[in-house]
């Protein structure tokens, strides 16, 4: 099965992966400078192994100010 989860929101991934069976682990991924407006965990990676789905997430600004 190919799973396609890059650019999703976190809750949206995991609650997929985990209806169809998955035990789903997070890595979070900061940069050194943090940027307050960034609100929404969003999926760089998805790595299956066996039963274990593991989301590499950062977070992202998905509002821009004007």
């Amino acid at each position: 099965m190919t799973i396609d989860l890059i650019g999703r929101p976190l809750k949206e991934a995991a609650s997929f992966l985990e209806e169809n069976g998955y035990t789903v682990k997070v890595v979070c991924y900061s940069a050194p400078r943090v940027n307050e407006q960034a609100k929404e965990r969003t999926v760089l990676r998805c790595r299956i192994d066996g039963d274990t789905a593991e989301l590499l997430v950062s977070d992202f600004q998905t509002e821009i100010q004007e």
